[in-house]
């Protein structure tokens, strides 16, 4: 019965990933936004002619005036799947078809991410909908190989979920896999972020006193299993890594890049509320630093705040939490005590911090969606009236209410002409049924009803962000 449930989960996931690609799958059109132009099409071309005698990877005379093109790995020729669609499809379908998969499988790697960590069927929905569908995930297909590698971070995580519960050989093995895939679809930062966020999130795990006595006979086995997963990966990532080794001697970041891009609180405030709807006009009061994207779901994060968390829920929201202020560069302080003091090995290769908000995306989704359990199991008395029981809810009627007001207030004061409506109004929705839900003693169907609500949202507001 749960396998069986969790197709409806699928069925979300591919429906508004096929609807939301549909002019490129079936319309003859295809993605020219970003770098696609340049970049990705151009690099999708060449992988289809492959095998032409005049098409020679290892060396081309077409860049810089000679290059290994393959060694650099933001070309991801590597990429077994990309491979695959490249030989199959003529060159612009299966650039275009490489995004909608993509996008459906790191959909259902989220969703099997969410139950796997216990949460209910309508909550892992909405988790993996939320994330696959915040604007830095939408964005982030204008570059076949930042797509391609954010594909994988989930998977990875669930797989370290996995090997951190059931620490066996064959765990490790299964660690690799995803690794493998993290490594040859072509953007370190990405892999960098996800080896990151799942130390990060064991944290909780392994310092509490439960954690402890779970984990005190079994530290040489995950030191052990855990060494193996990684002698994996980088064997199975050989084929990319050889080559990109001896091309990172020639790089001028091969001593560390300072960060070309300032960073300002507004812009990442802004990011987390509002859809920015470039394609209708320019304002500068509508920039901002693409991540979130939903008032709604930012407020349903919140909520998380307020139940009661085991020690995995914890761990993610640590890794979600730094992990989002990294991405915010010198806009927090907590980034700027971490990159002074180097306390995060890796992070001075970057000149960006931004691609850490796509990886944060993945536990702020997961703590939504576990608030939303925590609301739908919270007991109300079933005697009196909607209002007596509302104001016999208490504490919990008056911290919802604060969150609505406190991101409402937000919402306000940083609103533009070019924000629509909706996203109040998705807003006002979502916390109206909840009291009415509170109020009639059934929380329990809070998770279908914010699905159905981000669903409306995502048609409303992010299907239309690219021009095909």
């Amino acid at each position: 019965m749960l396998a069986n449930k969790n197709y409806i989960g699928l069925f979300f996931i591919v429906a508004l990933a096929t609807y939301f690609w549909s002019p490129a799958l079936f319309d003859g059109k295809t993605l020219i936004h970003g770098e696609t132009a340049h970049f990705g099409l151009p690099m999708m071309g060449m992988e289809s002619s492959i095998f032409e005698k005049n098409n020679d990877i290892l060396w081309s005379d077409k860049l810089s005036g000679g290059h290994p093109l393959y060694a650099e790995s933001q070309g991801a020729f590597a990429n077994p799947i990309r491979h695959f669609i490249s030989q199959v499809f003529e060159p612009i379908y299966a650039y275009n078809l490489y995004h909608w998969f993509n996008m459906v499988a790191s959909g259902l790697g989220l969703f099997l991410l969410a139950r796997y960590l216990g949460l209910s069927l309508y909550s892992s929905i909405f988790s993996s909908l939320a994330c696959v569908f915040s604007i830095i995930w939408i964005s982030f297909h204008a570059n076949m190989a930042t797509v391609g590698t954010l594909t994988w971070v989930p998977w990875l995580i669930l797989a370290g979920e996995y090997w951190f519960k059931h620490t066996s050989l064959k765990s490790s093995a299964l660690l690799a896999v995803p690794a493998f895939f993290l490594v040859v679809s072509g953007y370190p930062h990405l892999a960098h972020g996800a080896v990151l966020y799942m130390l990060l999130s064991f944290l909780p795990s392994m310092l509490s006193k439960e954690g402890r006595q779970s984990l005190s006979g079994k530290w040489s086995k995950l030191l052990l299993t855990g060494g193996l997963a990684v002698l994996f990966a980088v064997g199975l990532s050989a084929i990319q890594l050889l080559p990109l080794i001896e091309l990172i001697e020639q790089s001028h970041r091969s001593d560390g890049i300072t960060l070309a891009y300032p960073s300002w609180p507004a812009l990442h405030i802004k990011g987390l509320l509002f859809v920015n709807l470039t394609n209708v006009g320019f304002d500068s009061d509508a920039l901002n630093v693409a991540n979130l994207g939903s008032m709604m779901v930012f407020s349903v994060t919140l909520i998380v705040l307020l139940v009661k968390r085991p020690a995995r829920i914890n761990g993610h929201l640590l890794a979600a939490f730094v992990l989002y202020n990294l991405g915010m560069q010198q806009a927090s302080p907590l980034f700027d005590i971490i990159y002074e003091y180097r306390l995060i090995p890796g992070l001075h290769y970057f000149r960006s911090m931004h691609p850490y908000h796509s990886v944060a995306i993945i536990g702020i989704t997961l703590c939504a969606g576990f608030a939303l359990d925590g609301l739908s199991r919270y007991k109300v008395s079933s005697e009196g009236r909607i209002f007596n029981r509302l104001v016999r809810s208490g504490r919990l009627l008056i911290q919802l209410a604060l969150i609505f007001i406190m991101v409402m207030g937000l919402a306000v004061y940083y609103n533009s002409s070019l924000f629509s409506t909706w996203h109040f109004v998705t807003l006002v929705v979502v916390f109206g049924g909840i009291f009415l839900l509170l109020g009639l003693n059934q929380l329990k169907l809070v998770p279908p009803l914010v699905l159905a609500v981000f669903v409306l949202e995502c048609l409303l507001l992010k299907m239309n962000l690219f021009y095909f």
